[in-house]
């Protein structure tokens, strides 16, 4: 290894030539950077007027290694970048701008010949052999940094884009011509000779991705799908590694870089049927081929290539043949806020479907199972973790319930985690806040969506970002608003403004704003959509008895879109009809107790006091039962923690809903429905009758 000082001046001299290699991540400079660099320029150029202050500008580190392999013909000689190439590529750029201005400003040739051909070009040389500074290609040469770099290097000045590169040169191209700026052969030179960089050699080809890998884990921070890009290159030999590059060209084709941990993460969770944290997503990998050969990991690598097909389908779900499935993935893709929880599933079946293990019938199935778990999960929250450990083993859990067909047997394992029960799911369509000022209208939009498509317009409206959420009774109560909802507007607009009931979609949203119903009512009328049609036509007023009427209306509509996966056992929960409870069972406690209001309260003191931290999803899953606040409530009762519950509302509840929310409750707490059990009167006597019998049994058998 061999470190020295290298001014700008010396480094592209001579017939040399730095290449980005495959490994290294594209060029990823932006605005702030750039800007970073012409001040430190801007320094240097005043520091360099007066001879007493003028200092070396040192740019930075830049490791190489030299290239073994060269061309036949060319006297290049070729370093593989290291660590540098985003002040490398920049630099070319910036000289690449120097030479255009004073082209187009009439400086001497001589100037301009110098610079080209010392600077930016080897000359004498053809093709790739031309260029000082090489940097990555792709797949698709249009799209890479390279195609771009070109453009600039060769000239004559390139047109406006919307790539770094391109709008690299423009930001350079809009400095040089500020006030204030030295003269460009001024600005050239200075340059030249008093801009240095840290300049490390490193011996032997081999090791440098083990350098790669060090120097980045004390810079800048690059995500996981830099890490194994760059790890597939270090464990394989050279001879293997235009294979891997071209897996990589596909990848990185199909899926843009923002989504590329992300289909990593998927895939990997595919193969080992459990949640990875995505900051282990690196680890797990190096463990997975730990102990492969080097063929192993080519394939390996090939296989996460043809997957990224598969993958592209839940970023694009055009692309998606069968209609009812790119639906369904539309769904996922753009609206439901915990889909992608669910992608190493989704990816999971399409890989098996595109191997030829599930047909397009049974991928229906699934995904609208799917549908059906994550829209309740997002009407009526839980625990995020608890969904991200669902679907990673999700896949697993379904095959090994071999008595069932799949299809089945992913509605069977979904209805058994954390599966919100019709009645919560109905109360919280009806009563909780689907829309907030933080989350805007995403948690509302989904909802909304799939009601309207289900009211059969034969004409789909195409609902793009011009559609809007629309609030019936505005977000503002105007003066007009609260005489004509009357003395109790406080407590009906905070009890009914962000519910289902008052929600709707229109491109309108601006024209409508805060008119009265009796103004609004026209625009809905006349409106594509038919949720927007059937408020018009079905109301007069707009008050609340209308919006919880609707409500209603919207909430068994969604039970009838999106039933229950498993109404058998639905139906043993709330069995209690005519029964009396006697021992309660919740999160290792027990208690005597006779009365089915009891039982619910009691639910919630223990939860309150060892589950605190779920309180804030039970509360907004059953606002009219608990809350931070007694404000509002008829007979209420302090629960540990600060929190309320109204009695008089709990004693309104029926016996047969108590067992049903109890252990929604005890879900949303993030515990199994196992650690909740209520053991009646009816079962309490079964049991001393049957232990009476056997003793008597016993005693004859004694005679």
């Amino acid at each position: 290894m061999d470190v020295s000082q290298c001014p700008l001046s010396k480094l592209f001299s001579g017939q040399e030539q730095y290449i980005v290699p495959d490994f290294q991540r594209p060029y990823d400079w932006d605005e702030a950077d750039w800007k970073v660099l012409w001040k430190d320029l801007e320094d240097l150029m005043e520091s360099a007027i007066n001879p007493e202050t003028a200092y070396t500008y040192i740019m930075g580190s830049l490791w190489v290694a030299q290239e073994k392999v060269s061309l036949p013909g060319d006297s290049v000689k070729r370093w593989v970048i290291i660590d540098g190439q985003q002040r490398l590529v920049t630099l070319q750029i910036l000289l690449a701008v120097i030479r255009d201005e004073a082209k187009e400003r009439g400086y001497d040739p001589n100037f301009t010949d110098q610079l080209e051909n010392t600077q930016l070009h080897n000359p004498y040389q053809n093709g790739d052999s031309r260029y000082k500074v090489l940097p990555r290609a792709a797949l698709r040469e249009e799209a890479s940094d390279r195609a771009d770099f070109v453009r600039v290097i060769d000239g004559p000045r390139p047109e406006k884009g919307e790539s770094r590169i391109l709008r690299a040169y423009e930001f350079f191209k809009k400095k040089l011509r500020t006030k204030g700026v030295p003269r460009l052969n001024d600005f050239f030179s200075i340059m030249m000779h008093n801009t240095t960089f840290v300049y490390t050699v490193v011996d032997g080809r081999d090791n440098i991705y083990r350098i790669f890998e060090w120097i980045n884990a004390r810079g800048k921070q690059l995500t996981a799908a830099h890490h194994i890009r760059h790890y597939f290159y270090m464990v394989t030999s050279y001879a293997r590694h235009a294979e891997c590059t071209q897996c990589f060209y596909q990848i990185e084709d199909l899926i843009e870089e923002a989504h590329r941990t992300d289909f990593f993460h998927a895939y990997l969770v595919t193969l080992i049927n459990r949640y990875i944290p995505v900051k282990d997503l690196y680890t797990y990998l190096q463990k997975q081929l730990n102990d492969k050969t080097e063929q192993d990991t080519v394939d390996f690598l090939r296989n996460i290539a043809r997957a990224s097909r598969v993958y592209q389908l839940l970023l694009k779900p055009s692309l998606e043949q069968d209609p009812f499935i790119q639906r369904k993935l539309q769904l996922f893709q753009k609206g439901l806020l915990s889909a992608k929880m669910a992608h190493p599933f989704l990816l999971d079946v399409l890989l098996s479907r595109e191997k030829g293990l599930l047909d397009e019938e049974v991928v229906r199935d699934v995904f609208t199972s799917v549908e059906n778990y994550l829209m309740r999960r997002h009407v009526c929250g839980g625990h995020r973790d608890a969904m991200k450990q669902l679907f990673s083993a999700l896949y697993r859990m379904a095959a090994s319930r071999t008595s069932l067909s799949f299809g089945q047997a992913v509605k069977e394992v979904l209805a058994d985690q954390d599966y919100p029960s019709n009645e919560m799911f109905f109360q919280r369509l009806i009563h909780g806040k689907l829309y907030s000022q933080r989350a805007k209208g995403r948690k509302a939009r989904p909802v909304l969506e799939r009601l309207e498509e289900a009211l059969g317009h034969k004409e789909r409206i195409e609902i793009d970002g011009t559609i809007t959420v629309e609030h019936v009774m505005p977000q503002t109560l105007t003066e007009a608003w609260k005489a004509y909802l009357g003395e109790d507007y406080e407590r009906i607009y905070s009890q009914w403004v962000h519910t289902l009931g008052n929600l709707s979609m229109t491109g309108y949203n601006s024209e409508m704003q805060n008119a009265l119903f009796e103004k609004k009512r026209p625009w809905l009328a006349n409106s594509h959509f038919e949720l927007n049609k059937a408020i018009a036509t079905q109301n007069e007023e707009w008050r609340e008895k209308e919006i919880k009427a609707r409500g209603e209306a919207l909430a068994h509509k969604a039970l009838e879109l999106w039933p229950d996966l498993n109404p058998v056992r639905d139906q043993k929960r709330q069995a209690v009809t005519g029964c009396s409870p006697e021992t309660l069972y919740v999160l290792g406690e027990e208690f005597q107790i006779s009365q089915w209001k009891l039982v619910l309260a009691t639910t919630l003191e223990v939860i309150a006091r060892k589950k605190a931290e779920a309180m804030p999803n039970i509360a907004g899953a059953f606002p009219f039962l608990i809350s931070s606040s007694s404000n509002g409530m008829e007979e209420p009762r302090r629960l540990p923690n600060n929190y309320w519950y109204d009695a008089k509302y709990l004693s309104k509840i029926k016996s047969e809903k108590v067992r049903a929310q109890c252990v929604n409750m005890i879900q949303m707490a993030g515990a199994s429905s196992e650690d909740w059990r209520v053991r009646t009167k009816e079962e309490y006597y079964r049991e001393q009758h049957r232990t009476f019998r056997l003793m008597v049994e016993e005693r004859s058998d004694d005679e």
